[in-house]
């Protein structure tokens, strides 16, 4: 869906515009990221609003989105599964209940595996020079300890999650860190 919405667009574009430097691809793979971006919100917070939690659904859109973007990590192939996951994934956090000493746990394992695991598969999907990844790793811990000023067992599960998208493991189990 996705995919094909961003093809035509691109077409589009190009059509109006033939001389642009960028081409079909670059165009599609562009607006692939746009499109993504636009449908999770909007699904997510429509879904929000139906269940009452859109407050709740904004505030782990935007602590997962943050920390993925100074973190990284795992990509889904397909943009149409990416946009179904994240939007169940938002919808589902956004329910999860627990009190300030388990936000605290869970905010220290993701922490953790952030000093562990961050930066991850950066290279591929951002362009950062590897230089700043010692910076992105402290800024994404820092991130972490900044949500513990406003304890959120919502946001603690998200950041959680994200976290665990970092992991990547090699073949015999050699951790790989870019």
């Amino acid at each position: 869906m996705i995919d094909k919405l961003a093809q035509n667009t691109a077409l589009s574009i190009k059509k109006v515009v033939p001389h642009h430097p960028a081409s079909v691809p670059v165009l599609k793979y562009a607006l692939e990221a746009v499109y993504n971006t636009i449908f999770i919100i909007f699904f997510s917070l429509a879904i929000g609003v139906m269940t009452g939690r859109a407050i709740e659904v904004a505030g782990v859109l935007i602590s997962f989105a943050t920390l993925r973007q100074i973190t990284g990590g795992i990509h889904l192939r397909s943009n149409t599964l990416c946009v179904l996951i994240s939007t169940a994934g938002s919808t589902a956090l956004s329910f999860v209940q627990f009190g300030t000493t388990t936000i605290y746990i869970v905010s220290a394992i993701a922490g953790v595996l952030t000093l562990i695991y961050a930066p991850s598969r950066l290279n591929q999907h951002s362009r950062y020079p590897k230089r700043y990844y010692p910076a992105l790793k402290v800024a994404g811990v820092g991130l972490i300890a900044l949500t513990l000023l406003f304890p959120s067992a919502p946001i603690a599960a998200s950041i959680l999650i994200q976290s665990c998208t970092l992991i990547n493991q090699r073949k015999g189990g050699e951790s790989h860190h870019e």
